[in-house]
């Protein structure tokens, strides 16, 4: 998973980060169920949150999801073998973030990849593009 930064200070820079994901056990399960027609949703969702812990392919959440409202992404298939999803989120007030995560749902939902990566302060209005890769081998 990559993350460009998009805050004042970053932009000038255009610095890129590259975080820690794990693509959890509903990820794999979801993937075998969309290819048998068992699931109609798509995996259409970022959040942002600012905890911390372990990675692992069991999370379910992310440690502390954040107040702003998740963010629908836009999804693409980057290459034959690649699918990929972009979102920016914008922070409501000034906070440090540490994880992000790709959802099937809006508001509840199921965590399909769990990202984490060392804080990144934020001041009201800054925003963080996230952009998940998936890629079949």
């Amino acid at each position: 998973m990559i993350l460009a930064l998009n805050n004042e200070i970053q932009k000038a820079i255009n610095k890129f980060l590259y975080m820690a994901v794990v693509m959890t056990q509903y990820c794999e399960e979801w993937i075998v169920d969309k290819i048998d027609n068992q699931v109609t949703t798509n995996v259409e969702h970022i959040a942002w949150g600012s905890g911390s812990g372990s990675l692992s392919k069991n999370n379910t959440t992310l440690f502390n999801e954040e107040s702003e409202a998740r963010i629908e992404a836009s999804r693409s298939q980057a290459s034959a073998d690649v699918i990929e999803w972009i979102g920016t989120l914008t922070a409501e007030s000034a906070k440090t973030i540490t994880e992000a995560g790709l959802f099937n749902n809006i508001t509840a939902g199921s965590l399909l990849m769990h990202g984490d990566f060392s804080g990144i302060t934020l001041e009201t209005g800054d925003k963080i593009e996230f952009t998940f890769q998936l890629e079949i081998q």
